[in-house]
This record gives C-alpha cells, structure tokens and sequence, in this order.
C-alpha cells in the first residue's frame, strides 16, 4: 500500500471522511481539517505508523500528497 493509500486509511478511521472522497492533491481545508486536526493527525500518524512528523513540517503541508512526500523522506533512512 503507498503511503498516500495509507494516510486516506488513517483519516477515514480517524475523522470518518471516505477515502474514495480523498484527492491527494486537494488541499486539507477542503475537507473541514483545521490545525486541530492536523495536529490530531500527526499523533495518529505517530501511533500507527511509528514515524514522527516535526511540528514546523507539518504546518508547511497543505495537502495529502505533500504529507505522503514528508513521510516517505522521513521513513527513507529507516529501508534497508
């Protein structure tokens, strides 16, 4: 699964938004994630799939796909 099909999996079981609704290119506000939220994603992210998303990263992100791009950088090091 890519990591895009992933963090779609997350926010649906998260924040109840349907992951065929889910462009990765749109951005967060389009649908209703504020800050807050954000911010309560970036603790799921943590917990589920171990990675840790540094605060100023992810105030930057303003979409999916950008998310996945910061992940996968972040993740990178940890492949072997």
């Amino acid at each position: 699964m890519s990591t895009v099909e992933t963090l779609k999996d997350l926010i649906h079981r998260h924040f109840g938004i349907a992951p065929e609704r889910i462009d990765a290119q749109a951005p967060f506000t389009t649908y209703a994630m504020d800050s807050l939220t954000l911010a309560e994603l970036s603790f799921a992210i943590e917990e589920e799939l171990h990675a840790r998303v540094p605060d100023a990263q992810m105030q930057q992100v303003q979409t999916l796909a950008q998310l996945a791009e910061v992940l996968d950088r972040l993740r990178e090091p940890q492949r072997v």
